[in-house]
């Protein structure tokens, strides 16, 4: 009996107990790319972008509104949170090579039994229309026959007119297109100015739920899809990159973003719009 009231008893303080917070597991501020290589200033060495192809990256003085302080209170944070000195430039390459970052490991952004947050802010250039596919922001897919997830910036509906967001999730070469989940925001992304962006993914929903993802621009939900009951997870990570691939991919030139990246964060729970960095909500 003294067992059974001992159970009842841990089980109840359980269920009272507080989630775990959501923790900052990859951070890039995006001030300074030294030796083709910027540095991640959270989330170790397989975090550290490596500059890839013959296009423009370059440390740029354009910079998002406010300065950011520390995403979390995390005790391996490195750099300095309050100083917000500049992003990171990407322009389409001169050639048929492209240009972009990754890093060595894309465990952050898996999808089996997952929740995360990726978020950060973009400026389009508007030198370079996206057109397509559209231009690439993060992926996790270097080939369309393969698995993963890819934000993109989705071609304007008419000239001059808002760019939305769209998210890709495929399964793999296999996979039919109603098995694909597509995520596309409202069109309020603006170009030439900051917009602050935000991508959550869901695969705890529980039994019988199928994963979820959502958009947020500027602090708003502006967009969400939610996977077919025979989308695989597994299939989608077994075929996914083991990169996570920034402005753009090695195939197809088309999709490098044109414009100004700042402070990305990929969180491993999926935060309210509370949550997110500083200043979403407000324009730049």
């Amino acid at each position: 009996m003294k067992n059974i009231f001992s159970l009842v008893i841990a089980g109840f303080l359980i269920a009272l107990s507080p989630s775990m917070p959501a923790a900052t597991v990859a951070y890039w501020k995006f001030d300074e790319i030294e030796s083709d290589s910027s540095p991640a200033a959270l989330g170790e060495s397989d975090m550290n972008l490596v500059r890839r192809g013959s296009g423009e990256v370059t440390a740029s003085g354009e910079v998002a509104a406010d300065p950011v302080p520390a995403p979390d209170k995390t005790s391996g944070f490195k750099g300095s949170p309050q100083k917000n000195s500049g992003s990171a430039l990407i322009a389409p390459a001169s050639d048929s090579s492209n240009s972009y970052m990754e890093t060595a490991s894309s465990e952050p952004l898996k999808l089996n039994g997952t929740q995360w947050t990726f978020e950060g802010w973009l400026r389009p250039a508007g030198n370079t229309m996206p057109v397509d596919f559209g231009q690439i922001i993060f992926s996790t897919r270097d080939h369309p026959q393969l698995g993963g997830v890819t934000l993109k910036l989705d071609p304007p509906a008419k000239p001059g007119a808002a760019l939305s967001l769209g998210f890709l999730v495929t399964m793999n070469r296999d996979a039919t297109d109603n098995l694909a989940i597509y995520a596309k925001s409202k069109p309020l992304i603006r170009m030439g100015e900051w917009n602050h962006f935000a991508v959550t993914w869901d695969d705890k929903r529980g039994k019988g739920n199928p994963p979820k993802a959502r958009i947020y621009i500027d602090g708003t939900e502006a967009g969400e899809a939610e996977a077919a009951p025979e989308f695989s997870t597994t299939a989608a990570d077994d075929s996914s990159n083991r990169n996570i691939r920034i402005g753009g991919r090695r195939v197809g030139s088309d999709n490098t973003f044109d414009g100004n990246l700042d402070e990305f964060r990929i969180s491993d729970q999926i935060l309210p719009p509370e949550k997110l960095l500083p200043g979403a909500k407000e324009k730049p």
